[in-house]
């Protein structure tokens, strides 16, 4: 029988360490809490990325004006951001990059 996605991602965190931060912060979450289990889209993400080495980038992007106003009506902004620092691009899939950064100084 097969192991659970969840049990693979929790073999995979335990050794875990290389550079993604998202990666290294579960890590984090599951040695301090005994009874952290990721989800399936983290352990699906923890699978998916835990060989791949992140790409250092430390850089400002300017945002495009519609994920700008989405990412403060996210989070609650009171100002609407015109780029996001990126320290890190963590993994990227076809549409969509995660990265390690921020939004304010």
């Amino acid at each position: 029988m097969d192991a659970s996605l969840e049990s693979k991602a929790m073999t995979l965190l335990e050794t875990y360490d290389g550079g993604n931060n998202y990666i290294i912060e579960l890590k984090r979450k599951s040695q301090i809490n005994k009874r952290f289990y990721p989800t399936r889209s983290q352990s699906e993400y923890i699978i998916n990325n835990h060989d791949k080495q992140p790409k250092v980038a430390k850089k400002w992007v300017i945002l495009d004006a519609y994920f700008a106003q989405k990412l403060a009506d996210d989070k609650l902004m009171t100002e609407i951001p015109e780029k996001v620092w990126v320290e890190k691009l963590l993994a990227d899939k076809e549409k969509a990059f995660h990265i390690w950064g921020k939004v304010t100084e």
